[in-house]
Order: structure tokens, then C-alpha cells, then sequence
């Protein structure tokens, strides 16, 4: 379960790296492929950006991620891991 946690981790840290570098009229679709390219690069392939979250550009830029990822963890108990977090250019600039 540890390596998914750090994943998020990683992918949390790839969104809030390529909202500090995008300028303020990037597309959503742009921001989309950008941050899949960050996550290639730190081998993060089994998860696509644009299948975990929604980017939109009405209030400014803004990240919605919410996904769940399934283990089996013995016969037939699963574990359901549930990832979610906003994020938007005011509250990552201000930190």
C-alpha cells in the first residue's frame, strides 16, 4: 500500500510545480499534457493524468484530483484507496 501513497505523493508534487511555471493563459489541455510528461519522468505510468483529474481556467487555474486505485489483498478482500485534492495559482503562490 506504501508505494501508492508515495505515488500521490509525487503526483501532488508534479501539480503544484507545474502550476508555479505555467504562465496565466495557459490551456487546460496544455497544463494536462505537461504534468503527464512530469509524471513519465518520474516513472508514474500506470496512472493517467487526464483519467485522475480535471483542470479548468474560469477562476483562474485550477486542479481538481480525485481517483481510487484497488489491491487485492487476500482472496477475496480488496483495498480501495481513495485520492483526492484540489488545487488552484492563488493558494500554491501564496505558500
Amino acid at each position: 500500500v506504501w508505494p501508492l501513497y508515495w505515488d500521490d505523493h509525487a503526483i501532488d508534487q508534479q501539480i503544484v510545480e507545474q502550476i508555479k511555471n505555467s504562465s496565466a493563459d495557459i490551456t487546460p489541455s496544455k497544463f494536462s499534457t505537461e504534468v503527464g510528461k512530469r509524471l513519465q519522468m518520474n516513472n508514474i505510468r500506470d496512472i493517467k493524468f487526464d483519467d485522475i483529474a480535471t483542470v479548468s481556467t474560469q477562476d483562474g487555474l485550477q486542479v481538481t484530483k480525485k481517483y481510487e486505485v484497488r489491491k487485492n489483498f487476500m482472496l477475496n478482500i480488496d483495498i480501495v484507496l481513495t485520492f483526492e485534492k484540489s488545487f488552484d495559482k492563488r493558494s500554491v503562490e501564496s505558500k
